[in-house]
Parts: C-alpha cells; structure tokens; sequence
C-alpha cells in the first residue's frame, strides 16, 4: 500500500510489541487473528478511559449519523485530533506498524461496550468509491468471553467467527486500491448474553493523514539494559538457562 500511495512507513521500535504477541491466518480467508495485540493493563485503561462519556452508537445514514435499531451499543472516542493520549496511540502504533501505513492515518478511536442484549447485525467498515475510505479495520477486544456468553464477530460469507478474549485483535482488508470493497469481509457482531458485556477498540485506517499524531518518545525494554534470566522465568519453547542445567554434551543442552 506504501507504494501504491506514495507515502513514507515509520519504523517503530520491536519494544512496542506485547510479550506473547502472536499472528495467524485463518486459512485463506484474508482475516488475521492477533494473540495478545495488547495488554491487559492497556485494556483496562481503554475500558476505564471511556468512562463516562459512553453514549448511544450510531450508523451513518447518507451525512447523517443516527441511533437505530441496527447497531444497539454505546461508544466513546479516545484518541482524535484534540484527544491523543499516549497509550491509546501505543496500540494505534502497533496496528499502523503491521500496516505498513503512518499511525497518523487513523481516524477517530473508539471504545465501544455491548450490554445484554445488544449487537451490531450485518454491516462493512467501507463504503464504496474511490474517496481513500477505510482501508483496513484492526478490531481489538478488551475482556474475556465464554461462548457462552455470546458476542462473538462472524463473518458469514467467510464462514468463520472469532470468539472474545482480552487483548486479541482481529485485522482484515477492506478495500481495493480501486475503491472497491471485499464484499466477504462482510460481519456482524453477536448479541450478548444475560449478565455478560463485551469491550472493544476499532481502528480504522485510510489512505492519508487523518490525524496530526505527536512525536512520542516510547518508553521500549530495547531502552533498558537487559538482566540474566534468574531460573524462574518461564521460557518460549526452544530456549533455556544454561547456568541451570549440565549440558548433555560439549556442544550445549542435549535434546532428547
């Protein structure tokens, strides 16, 4: 997309990345599933920040945004051009790294909470035409759901759903470089069960500069002199701590 649309990729440091954090397709369906995308301390501080300025979600009905019966949820926006708090931007800048577009090229963030009941049936993040819209949707979830207690996002035409759980993102593509739309991509977010509520941030991300995002400096572990392992830690599968084990040959740690 960078060449396609003559703009400049920002390089943003690995240190921004969470421990964890894991990407997958699902299948050939385009859709990519994102372990661990965000903490859950900064999944807590998006569902805290949003606090008491949720109010009623809308769709866009020609230039008019309206309640309706179609999406039935509450929103609050935590990041725009007179909001741009540092650790929202964090997660945006994670998002605009895997991308390969400015962090800059975000619009408007926000968190969305669904209670009992509530749901947003069959719909695109993109309208038709060649007029730079959302190019792509990163949709991040802020807690933990059974699938018991619903709330899953199905995308029908692709047959797959993807079930809650705290810090896992899903990312797809929905446009062309023409403007015209995946129609596949098409989804809907499940109604919630009794006693359940489902949390949420979208990122949406289009062909030019939405907001004027600030030069962060970002607090990174690749700032901070690294520390022997202690032998308490627990380890990715293919690593060890020399010091804790008799090598089982000269060349290192056998494997049997």
């Amino acid at each position: 997309m960078a060449k396609v649309f003559g703009i400049r990729v920002p390089v943003f440091p690995l240190g921004l990345l969470p421990n964890g954090f894991e990407i997958k397709w699902a299948g050939k369906t385009g859709i990519a599933i994102i372990e661990n995308f965000c903490t859950r301390e900064e999944a807590d501080y998006l569902i805290a920040r949003s606090g008491k300025r949720l109010t009623d979600s809308r769709i866009t009905v020609g230039n008019k945004r309206i309640k309706d019966a179609y999406r039935t949820s509450q929103t609050a926006v935590v990041f725009d051009p007179y909001n741009k708090d540092p650790t929202v931007l964090r997660v945006v800048a994670r998002a605009a790294m895997l991308l390969g577009l400015p962090a800059n090229h975000v619009e408007s963030v926000y968190v969305t909470r669904y209670r009992e009941g509530e749901y947003y049936k069959a719909h695109h993040d993109a309208y038709e035409g060649f007029d730079g819209d959302r190019l792509y949707t990163t949709l991040i979830y802020l807690n933990d759901m059974t699938d018991d207690e619903g709330g899953g996002t199905v995308f029908e035409k692709l047959n797959i759903g993807v079930r809650p759980q705290c810090g896992r993102a899903v990312m797809w593509t929905n446009t062309n470089p023409d403007g015209t739309r995946h129609p596949e991509v098409m989804h809907e977010a499940l109604p919630v069960a009794p006693g359940a509520t489902k949390w949420i941030i979208q990122l949406w991300f289009r062909n030019y500069k939405m907001i004027d995002t600030p030069r962060t400096s970002f607090d990174t572990p690749q700032t901070e002199r690294g520390l022997p392992l202690t032998g308490e830690e627990i380890l990715p599968a293919g690593a060890w701590a020399p010091g804790d084990v008799e090598p089982d040959s000269d060349y290192g740690k056998g494997f049997s």
